[in-house]
């Protein structure tokens, strides 16, 4: 038995710390007190942006269709969605503001509910076109996925709070040890602000369906769409400050 408990002792050790450090980490980054600032006013999100808040036509993209959908029609997000469809390059894809959530979350629970599978993940940053005291980076997220029938789908997005900060996805963990490693080496001792953010958080996602996979040059032809959209949203949200 003592033979036993020595060995499961570390493994027992190594869960505690993982668990309880890491949440404690997490609580006093997460509420930490932010700076003052202009917010945008809570309650309908529709209410800010609507079918003008993207030009009709934007570097050889045309805007097709736009729709707005309610927290009750849009089971799968469970939020408020305002979509656009827009076609050019041979592509047609679909863009939504989402929101509001209470923190940045993982699009790709509600796509692998919808039947998709997660095929890779990335986090990355882009630099909005914008005038130059205004750029800032903005953390996004990349996915590609494929489901049965030959489809596959390309997804990116990002968050920002109320005062318009890009809300940065969680980083990717590995393994147990690398995973409580990063926590630690994120959380506490170089990125604690990463966790802070003043909800509501509004999201803007891209997604285009495709029925083969995306080369390398019509990916960063997508990412280029989604920033430029990105912009133009981000300019109707400012108004609202």
């Amino acid at each position: 038995l003592l033979g036993r408990w020595a060995t499961l002792a570390p493994v027992v050790l190594f869960a505690v710390l993982f668990f309880a450090g890491g949440g404690y980490i997490h609580a006093t980054t997460r509420f930490a007190p932010e700076a003052a600032g202009p917010e945008l006013k809570h309650g309908n999100l529709q209410d800010i942006v609507d079918q003008d808040s993207l030009r009709t036509e934007t570097a050889g993209w045309v805007l097709t269709d736009f729709k707005e959908l309610a927290a009750s029609e849009n089971a799968v997000f469970n939020v408020g969605s305002s979509r656009w469809k827009c076609k050019g390059h041979g592509f047609s894809v679909s863009v939504s503001v989402d929101g509001y959530y209470g923190a940045w979350h993982d699009l790709a629970v509600c796509y692998q509910g919808l039947g998709w599978k997660l095929l890779t993940s990335k986090n990355d940053v882009t630099v909005p076109p914008a005038e130059p005291q205004d750029r800032q980076v903005v953390s996004h997220t990349e996915y590609t996925l494929s489901r049965p029938g030959g489809s596959y789908g390309f997804v990116i997005f990002s968050a920002m709070d109320s005062k318009l900060h890009s809300v940065s996805p969680p980083p990717r963990f590995g393994s147990l040890l690398r995973s409580f490693q990063d926590r630690l080496r994120t959380d506490f001792w170089f990125d604690s602000s990463r966790e802070l953010f003043t909800p509501p958080v509004i999201q803007i996602q891209l997604i285009a369906e495709t029925d083969q996979e995306l080369l390398p040059h019509e990916r960063e032809l997508l990412i280029r769409l989604f920033v430029e959209l990105r912009s133009q949203i981000l300019k109707q949200l400012k108004g609202s400050l």
